[in-house]
């Protein structure tokens, strides 16, 4: 606490002897390094203490010593205020009670942590303090890890222009343990490059800032910026230990608002400057912004195409003005001429647009439409052949259309052929690749066009129908042609033979067929042939297959046993084109136990003209087939009754259900008969006759026949015995 009673009394006494006393100290400042916590510093008029005392000039004794902190400046938030021990025997305080005791010439102050501190001790002497001197000493204790110097800049988000002379920004720097200095620089990009505060001058850029000093302010003035754009300016501090800092400010500079119209002069000439007629070639569209701030420079027009046939090559994104020019003269800007060149017939609209970027979503458009058209044309279309034409699928035919009338001066006829959804196929070679969606246009200077083209060999059979169309896009207005077409094949005069042409039986052996009764077995196979003449060598639509029905000979005979045909209904032989005759043949087979069963075969040769559908199916023949003949009957037996060899019997005869017997003695009488001998007891004669008495001994003849139509299997003789 300072002591201040008395200052009045004797302030004219104190000013007499100020000169006359002094009160130092040595160091008069002390630098203490890595404090971290509390450290304590001795104070005292000895020779040796960290801090000695120096006085002079008193006359009178004793001397009272009045310790006082004056300043105190902590690197870190939250330190404690240093303490005084004085006298030494006493506790800590803050600014002790200023006392005479002969011991009060040593104190000891406690600092707790770094800053910066500044003490001063005040001795009086005589009485009423007439004699009084005071002396100051500043202690530097810095941190153990340096603290970079602290940068501060004034926060400004934008300017308006103009920008007034009294415009600062501000910076303050400080650093209380550590010298220091700093410097400004700005930014490569602002538009206006400013004079910074400069080391040369150090009331606006103090350099070597000492330790203890409280912060520094320094100020640039932003008067001179009269350009709108970005701005940024840094200042970069630097201690005596390495610490280094810096801070950017970065703003805006803009100008006032802008009031924006625009102004599009059409493009045409009266009566109507609205429409265009062709050719359009170098026709300027005129514009101009007005009512532009004459500080703006951000004021940015676009050129854009809301409609229209062709595309317009417009110019990119433009700015009215350049930071070179600000200010301008006028707030008018004329916005360079826009070409329009071989504009397509159409409604064509355009939009300028205006926006201020300084004033975000503030803008203004105008659009300006206009038309331009053709001359019109008088189409006529015509196609060759003109009239229904027949062809054949397997020659290339060629059509063709044309349109005449085109105006010189149109750009917008398109032409395409168009295929009725009914065609067979539909085709995609040229030119019917040119259809209503993908159209041919026919350039400029043209006024007839001919489009030509061929259906290839193979084209599908049927009726084809094909329009050629000219059609003026702009106008909407066509005309059109019809091509028809009847793609048919050559018509066949079918003549058809199978051979055999009539019922034939054949009977099925191991040893092959035997073809006459009683001849010998030829061959394993027996075919049935067919033979097609008459079929157009123009066509591919023929197809032949065999039918085949079959009715076995023994009741529960499977009827898949049967030959295999080399062609079927659902597995035809297609004729190719150019062939006009075809043979065609079924085997039977008697090398297989499931091929040619005995039973009765119907076959059928087809022929059919899927085209024109006709089928031809005269061809037909009966095959029967018979079982293999092989009965073994006895050579003698004797029927007496004794159970012994009493029953003639015809080995295998059980296959053969149709076939009898008749027996006949040696005079030629006919004694026994039956029309089937597999159906008699034990299948075979019992010796009796026809009256029912045994027949005597002697040499006996048979013969087996079919009972179904009387032919004769075999024949033979036997004995009876007794």
């Amino acid at each position: 606490m300072k002591r201040v009673f008395c200052l009045i009394v004797f302030s004219m006494m104190l000013a007499i002897n100020v000169t006359a006393q002094s009160v130092t100290f040595t160091p008069s400042t002390i630098t203490t390094i890595n404090v971290a916590g509390s450290i304590t510093y001795t104070i005292s008029t000895l020779g040796v203490p960290n801090i000695r005392i120096n006085s002079s000039g008193f006359s009178c004794t004793p001397l009272r010593y009045d310790w006082e902190t004056v300043s105190f400046t902590p690197v870190f938030t939250g330190t404690n205020p240093p303490r005084f021990r004085h006298p030494l025997t006493g506790g800590l305080t803050i600014n002790p009670v200023p006392s005479s005791a002969p011991t009060a010439n040593n104190a000891e102050y406690t600092i707790f942590g770094p800053g910066v501190y500044t003490i001063r001790l005040c001795i009086d002497a005589c009485p009423g303090f007439t004699q009084r001197a005071c002396g100051e000493i500043t202690i530097v204790a810095q941190p153990t890890a340096n603290v970079n110097p602290l940068v501060s800049l004034e926060d400004i988000n934008e300017l308006t222009l103009p920008i007034g002379g009294s415009e600062l920004l501000d910076v303050t720097v400080q650093d209380v343990t550590d010298q220091h200095n700093f410097t400004w620089s700005q930014a490569g990009t602002n538009p206006v490059a400013l004079s910074l505060p400069s080391a040369l001058n150090p009331s606006t850029n103090p350099t070597n800032i000492p330790r203890g000093s409280s912060a520094t302010l320094s100020q640039l003035n932003l008067s001179g910026i009269n350009k709108p754009g970005n701005y940024c300016y840094t200042v970069d501090a630097l201690d005596e230990r390495g610490g280094a800092s810096t801070a950017t400010e970065c703003f805006l500079v803009k100008p006032a608002a802008s009031s924006l119209a625009i102004n599009i002069t059409p493009p045409g000439i009266a009566p109507d400057p609205n429409v265009l007629f062709t050719p359009v070639n170098n026709v300027p569209l005129n514009a101009e912004i007005t009512g532009i701030n004459t500080f703006n420079d951000r004021i940015l027009y676009t050129w854009s195409q809301i409609a229209g046939p062709t595309t317009i090559t417009l110019p990119a994104p433009a700015y009215t003005a350049n930071i070179a020019s600000i200010p301008v003269a006028s707030s008018t800007f004329t916005v360079p001429a826009l070409n329009l060149n071989a504009l397509a017939y159409g409604t064509y609209t355009l939009r300028l647009r205006a926006e201020d970027e300084y004033y975000s979503g503030t803008f203004v458009e105008q659009d300006i439409t206009f038309i331009v058209k053709p001359p019109e044309s008088n189409l006529d279309v015509t196609v060759t052949p003109s009239a229904v034409t027949t062809i054949d699928p397997y020659t290339d035919f060629a059509i063709s259309g044309k349109v005449t009338g085109i105006n010189v001066g149109s750009d917008v006829i398109r032409t395409y052929w168009r295929q009725d959804a009914t065609n067979p196929e539909q085709l995609s070679a040229a030119p019917f690749n040119l259809t209503f969606a993908s159209p041919k246009s026919i350039p400029l200077g043209t006024t007839e066009e001919t489009s030509n083209g061929t259906l290839v060999k193979k084209i599908r059979e049927g009726r084809y129908i094909f329009w050629y169309v000219a059609r003026d896009s702009f106008y909407n207005t066509a005309d059109s042609a019809k091509v028809e077409i009847l793609v048919e094949p050559g018509r066949s005069t079918f003549s058809v033979s199978i051979d055999p042409n009539q019922e034939t039986s054949i009977t099925k052996t191991g040893e092959g067929w035997v073809l006459v009764a009683g001849q010998p077995a030829v061959g394993i196979s027996f075919p049935v042939k067919a033979t097609l003449t008459g079929v157009s060598d123009k066509t591919d639509n023929v197809i032949t297959y065999w039918k085949m029905t079959f009715s076995p000979e023994q009741q529960g005979q499977p009827e898949t046993q049967n030959p295999t045909l080399p062609h079927i209904k659902d597995s035809p032989k297609p004729l190719p084109l150019g062939t006009t005759t075809d043979n065609s043949e079924v085997l039977f087979n008697t090398s297989s136990p499931d091929n040619s069963a005995p039973g009765i075969y119907d076959l059928t040769y087809v022929v059919h003209d899927k085209f024109y559908d006709i089928i031809d199916s005269t061809a037909k023949v009966r095959i029967i087939i018979k079982k293999p003949v092989n009965i073994k009957p006895s050579v003698a037996f004797s029927p007496n009754g004794d159970g012994q060899n009493d029953i003639w019997k015809v080995r295998d005869i059980e296959s053969f259900p149709d076939v009898g017997v008749r027996i006949i003695n040696e005079r030629g009488e006919l004694i026994f008969e039956t029309t089937s001998v597999a159906n008699l007891p034990d299948k075979g004669w019992d010796g009796k006759r026809r009256d029912g008495k045994f027949a005597s001994e002697g040499a006996y003849y048979y013969e087996f026949f079919d009972n179904r139509d009387q032919t004769k299997v075999t024949a033979g003789s036997f004995v009876i015995v007794r």
